[in-house]
Protein backbone atom coordinates (compact mmCIF):
# COMPACT_ATOMS: atom_id res chain seq x y z
CA UNK A 1 0.00 0.00 0.00
CA UNK A 2 1.16 3.55 -0.49
CA UNK A 3 0.77 6.77 0.83
CA UNK A 4 -1.85 7.59 -1.81
CA UNK A 5 -3.79 5.10 -0.93
CA UNK A 6 -4.42 6.85 2.58
CA UNK A 7 -5.30 9.85 0.79
CA UNK A 8 -9.37 10.01 0.97
CA UNK A 9 -8.88 8.76 4.86
CA UNK A 10 -9.46 11.84 7.44
CA UNK A 11 -7.05 12.46 9.75
CA UNK A 12 -8.88 11.05 12.74
CA UNK A 13 -9.27 7.50 10.59
CA UNK A 14 -5.55 7.98 9.86
CA UNK A 15 -4.59 8.45 13.87
CA UNK A 16 -6.87 5.30 14.70
CA UNK A 17 -5.58 3.24 12.05
CA UNK A 18 -1.76 4.27 13.51
CA UNK A 19 -2.89 3.80 17.25
CA UNK A 20 -3.68 0.26 16.22
CA UNK A 21 -0.02 -0.22 14.55
CA UNK A 22 -0.70 0.71 10.62
CA UNK A 23 3.00 2.10 10.29
CA UNK A 24 1.63 2.99 6.57
CA UNK A 25 -1.08 5.00 7.78
CA UNK A 26 1.75 6.81 9.95
CA UNK A 27 3.86 7.11 6.77
CA UNK A 28 0.79 8.79 5.23
CA UNK A 29 0.11 11.51 8.03
CA UNK A 30 3.20 12.49 8.26
CA UNK A 31 3.62 12.77 4.57
CA UNK A 32 0.49 15.09 4.54
CA UNK A 33 1.54 17.23 7.30
CA UNK A 34 5.22 17.42 6.28
CA UNK A 35 4.28 20.91 4.58
CA UNK A 36 2.74 22.42 7.37
CA UNK A 37 5.67 21.65 9.37
CA UNK A 38 7.80 23.16 7.22
CA UNK A 39 6.05 26.53 6.82
CA UNK A 40 5.87 26.93 10.88
CA UNK A 41 9.59 26.03 10.63
CA UNK A 42 10.21 29.03 8.05
CA UNK A 43 7.69 31.57 9.97
CA UNK A 44 10.01 31.34 13.19
CA UNK A 45 13.16 31.30 11.88
CA UNK A 46 11.73 34.64 9.85
CA UNK A 47 11.10 36.72 12.51
CA UNK A 48 13.74 34.82 15.06
CA UNK A 49 16.46 32.83 13.58
CA UNK A 50 16.74 30.01 16.21
CA UNK A 51 18.52 27.11 14.16
CA UNK A 52 18.65 25.54 11.19
CA UNK A 53 14.79 25.34 9.21
CA UNK A 54 15.02 21.39 8.62
CA UNK A 55 15.70 21.21 12.19
CA UNK A 56 13.17 23.37 13.12
CA UNK A 57 11.15 21.15 11.01
CA UNK A 58 12.26 18.32 12.68
CA UNK A 59 10.86 19.45 16.28
CA UNK A 60 7.44 20.67 14.58
CA UNK A 61 7.41 17.22 13.36
CA UNK A 62 7.89 15.96 17.05
CA UNK A 63 5.07 17.84 18.08
CA UNK A 64 2.93 16.05 14.79
CA UNK A 65 3.88 12.86 17.06
CA UNK A 66 2.78 13.92 20.31
CA UNK A 67 -0.16 14.84 18.96
CA UNK A 68 -0.65 11.52 17.03
CA UNK A 69 -0.47 9.87 20.51
CA UNK A 70 -2.36 12.05 22.75
CA UNK A 71 -5.12 12.68 20.30
CA UNK A 72 -8.48 11.33 21.77
CA UNK A 73 -11.85 11.79 19.71
CA UNK A 74 -13.52 12.29 22.93
CA UNK A 75 -12.03 16.01 22.81
CA UNK A 76 -14.52 17.06 20.49
CA UNK A 77 -12.05 18.85 18.06
CA UNK A 78 -10.62 18.09 14.93
CA UNK A 79 -7.48 16.37 14.80
CA UNK A 80 -5.70 19.20 12.61
CA UNK A 81 -6.46 22.08 15.13
CA UNK A 82 -4.74 19.90 17.77
CA UNK A 83 -1.65 18.81 15.66
CA UNK A 84 -1.42 22.62 15.21
CA UNK A 85 -1.56 23.53 18.88
CA UNK A 86 1.06 20.63 19.51
CA UNK A 87 3.06 21.57 16.72
CA UNK A 88 3.29 25.13 17.76
CA UNK A 89 4.25 24.37 21.02
CA UNK A 90 6.81 22.35 20.20
CA UNK A 91 8.53 25.01 18.77
CA UNK A 92 8.10 27.84 21.30
CA UNK A 93 9.75 24.66 23.71
CA UNK A 94 12.48 24.70 21.49
CA UNK A 95 13.02 28.56 21.52
CA UNK A 96 12.28 28.56 25.07
CA UNK A 97 15.26 25.79 25.39
CA UNK A 98 17.75 28.09 23.03
CA UNK A 99 17.15 30.57 24.64
CA UNK A 100 18.25 28.97 28.32
CA UNK A 101 21.17 27.80 26.79
CA UNK A 102 22.11 31.01 25.33
CA UNK A 103 22.36 29.83 21.36
CA UNK A 104 19.74 32.75 20.48
CA UNK A 105 21.48 35.95 19.42
CA UNK A 106 21.27 38.53 21.91
CA UNK A 107 18.99 40.46 19.40
CA UNK A 108 16.04 38.05 20.29
CA UNK A 109 16.87 37.56 23.85
CA UNK A 110 14.19 40.47 24.81
CA UNK A 111 11.43 39.46 23.30
CA UNK A 112 11.85 35.49 24.61
CA UNK A 113 12.41 36.48 27.65
CA UNK A 114 8.50 37.86 27.76
CA UNK A 115 7.33 35.11 25.79
CA UNK A 116 8.78 32.79 28.45
CA UNK A 117 7.57 35.05 31.04
CA UNK A 118 4.00 34.46 29.26
CA UNK A 119 4.82 30.76 28.90
CA UNK A 120 2.56 29.35 32.14
CA UNK A 121 -0.04 31.56 30.89
CA UNK A 122 -0.26 29.34 27.19
CA UNK A 123 -3.39 27.02 26.94
CA UNK A 124 -2.98 23.42 27.07
CA UNK A 125 -3.77 21.92 23.94
CA UNK A 126 -7.17 20.66 24.47
CA UNK A 127 -8.13 23.66 27.06
CA UNK A 128 -7.33 25.68 23.32
CA UNK A 129 -9.34 23.25 21.57
CA UNK A 130 -12.31 23.42 23.63
CA UNK A 131 -12.50 27.30 23.52
CA UNK A 132 -13.86 27.03 20.04
CA UNK A 133 -11.64 29.51 18.46
CA UNK A 134 -9.87 26.80 16.43
CA UNK A 135 -6.45 27.50 14.59
CA UNK A 136 -8.28 26.58 11.23
CA UNK A 137 -10.81 29.93 11.84
CA UNK A 138 -7.91 32.34 13.18
CA UNK A 139 -5.40 30.65 10.04
CA UNK A 140 -8.52 31.73 7.72
CA UNK A 141 -8.74 35.07 9.09
CA UNK A 142 -4.86 35.87 9.00
CA UNK A 143 -5.10 34.45 5.55
CA UNK A 144 -7.81 36.19 3.80
CA UNK A 145 -8.97 39.64 6.00
CA UNK A 146 -5.28 40.52 7.26
CA UNK A 147 -3.19 43.33 5.33
CA UNK A 148 -0.05 42.86 4.71
CA UNK A 149 0.60 45.35 8.07
CA UNK A 150 -1.58 43.38 10.00
CA UNK A 151 -0.02 40.18 9.25
CA UNK A 152 3.41 41.79 10.21
CA UNK A 153 2.32 43.22 13.68
CA UNK A 154 0.49 40.37 14.78
CA UNK A 155 3.21 38.22 13.40
CA UNK A 156 5.53 40.05 15.84
CA UNK A 157 3.28 40.24 18.78
CA UNK A 158 3.26 36.47 18.62
CA UNK A 159 6.53 36.76 18.67
CA UNK A 160 6.82 38.42 22.61
CA UNK A 161 7.24 41.93 21.02
CA UNK A 162 5.85 45.43 22.78
CA UNK A 163 4.32 47.53 20.49
CA UNK A 164 6.92 49.96 20.42
CA UNK A 165 8.93 47.18 19.47
CA UNK A 166 7.22 46.10 16.66
CA UNK A 167 7.20 50.16 15.13
CA UNK A 168 10.66 50.50 15.21
CA UNK A 169 10.80 46.92 13.21
CA UNK A 170 8.14 47.87 11.03
CA UNK A 171 9.35 52.09 10.26
CA UNK A 172 6.22 53.11 12.27
CA UNK A 173 4.89 53.98 15.57
CA UNK A 174 2.93 52.59 18.46
CA UNK A 175 -0.17 53.90 17.50
CA UNK A 176 -0.41 52.70 14.06
CA UNK A 177 0.22 49.30 15.86
CA UNK A 178 -1.83 49.46 18.18
CA UNK A 179 -4.44 50.75 16.00
CA UNK A 180 -3.85 47.34 13.66
CA UNK A 181 -4.29 45.30 16.78
CA UNK A 182 -7.66 46.47 17.22
CA UNK A 183 -8.59 45.98 13.62
CA UNK A 184 -7.19 41.92 13.95
CA UNK A 185 -9.21 41.56 17.74
CA UNK A 186 -12.69 42.54 15.63
CA UNK A 187 -11.43 40.43 13.16
CA UNK A 188 -10.94 37.77 15.33
CA UNK A 189 -13.94 38.19 17.70
CA UNK A 190 -16.25 38.14 14.92
CA UNK A 191 -15.51 34.48 14.24
CA UNK A 192 -14.65 33.41 17.14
Amino acid sequence: MSAAFFDSFTDEQLVSLIKSGDEKAADALIERYFPLASVKAKKINEYVPLHDVDDLTQEAMTGLLSAIYSYSEDRKACFSTYANVCMNNRLASVANAMRAKRLVPDSVILPLDELNDKADELPDPEEYVITGCTADKISQIINSQLSEFEYSVISLFLLGYKYADIGKKLSSDEKAVDNAMQRIRRKLRSIC
